[in-house]
């Protein structure tokens, strides 16, 4: 990928922060077939493979649910959408300048330069809310850095990515929390999950998502 030409952006008197959408990892070195084998898949694959039957089914029951409900007109609720991407980047041809202080991104940019990360990792196409952070697939997270620099000057500091990383993942338990709150411990029926959710929830990661919590309460009933 070819690197924007480095320009000054013009500063942004945006500030308050508004809005919603508020290591490299390491690869390890395995010298045996036998390290291999002792070895298990970073995603939880199989664990969703088995119930993925399970998760189809429940899924088609809600979308039933939902269609008597409220009728195929009103199948989807004009939900939440989160606000435009462009809304947090420089203008066209430009790259924001961050200043830094104890590697945290001060300034003018710095607001919007945040709210893009919490933008990005609301896309599913590149995060599984269904998983957590520690599971993403790093091609994925790689594509949202690349994202993000094309829009900052995030080589102007050598310890960026230690400050994106890791707030990366605080974003996402963040935004899982939310979701969690909002469209499953406030709502009691599958059907209406369904029909409030943030529309940048794929139903299928958030049927994953029902399941899981309603294992949990049972544990903690026990």
């Amino acid at each position: 990928m070819g690197t924007p030409q480095h320009q000054d952006a013009l500063p942004d008197n945006a500030c308050d922060g508004s809005g919603d959408d508020e290591i490299e990892h390491e690869r390890m070195s395995v010298s045996s077939q036998s390290e291999m084998a002792c070895l298990r898949p970073w995603t939880p694959e199989m664990i969703l493979k088995e119930r993925s039957v399970q998760i189809k089914q429940r899924l088609d029951k809600a979308m039933s649910d939902l269609m008597r409900g409220k009728g195929q007109k009103d199948y989807e609720k004009p939900g939440r959408h989160g606000s435009e991407e462009k809304t947090k980047v420089p203008p066209k041809g430009y790259r924001g300048i961050l200043e830094w202080k104890d590697n945290i991104p001060v300034g003018d940019w710095a607001v919007r330069f945040n709210n893009l990360i919490g933008c990005l990792i609301r896309d599913p196409r590149s995060i599984n809310i269904a998983h957590n952070f520690e599971e993403q697939e790093f091609k994925c997270i790689k594509k949202i850095w690349e994202k993000l620099m094309d829009h900052y000057c995030l080589e102007d500091n050598p310890e960026s990515w230690d400050y994106v990383i890791p707030k990366m993942a605080k974003l996402i338990r963040v935004w899982k929390s939310d979701l969690k709150k909002r469209y499953f411990t406030n709502l009691s029926t599958d059907w209406k999950r369904i029909y409030e959710l943030d529309k940048r929830v794929p139903p299928f990661n958030w049927m994953t998502l029902i399941i899981e919590w309603e294992g949990e309460k049972k544990v903690d009933y026990f």
